[in-house]
């Protein structure tokens, strides 16, 4: 991690932080601010950690694994958290776990590149692929991946209540 982006993270205040390259819109919006707000700061910081420093990162190792990035993020920061996800993904091979119908909303227009994970039994889980096929009835009726994970629709699996 390169040392401006140490300071960043380790700062109080962003209004002193130099970067070595021209950040993304979404990380100059918060280092004009004077201070931060603290609620959501943690998810805003990890969000700009993971999107500048991993994914939008020139060199990308070949395999690259992230566990719920959303965690901690506000619902606004979603669709740049998944244009950093998908731009990294062009780049090299990429697997994000989440549970969150915000995120996948992001992803309905690639949803063959989505794999859900269904309990066959309580120890066996299967892997399914998604295809615009399968889900075309219900993507034309206005539909989003998030929406048919929150009702838990059984082509995608989802929430259980």
């Amino acid at each position: 991690m390169n040392q401006p982006l140490l300071r960043f993270v380790a700062s109080k205040n962003y209004k002193n932080l130099s970067l070595d390259t021209a950040p993304p819109a979404a990380m100059r919006y918060i280092l004009k601010t004077e201070s931060y707000d603290r609620r959501g700061a943690r998810g805003k910081l990890y969000c700009i950690i993971a999107g500048s420093a991993v994914l939008n990162s020139p060199v990308l190792p070949s395999l690259l694994v992230i566990d719920e990035p959303e965690l901690g993020l506000h619902i606004s920061w979603m669709p740049i958290l998944a244009e950093w996800i998908k731009k990294a993904a062009a780049k090299t091979q990429l697997i994000i776990t989440t549970h969150s119908p915000d995120l996948l909303d992001h992803f309905t227009d690639c949803l063959e590149n989505v794999f859900c994970f269904a309990s066959e039994d309580k120890t066996h889980f299967s892997i399914k692929t998604l295809s615009k096929e399968m889900l075309n009835q219900k993507l034309e009726e206005g539909w989003q991946l998030g929406d048919l994970y929150r009702v838990g629709d059984p082509s995608i699996g989802g929430w259980p209540w």
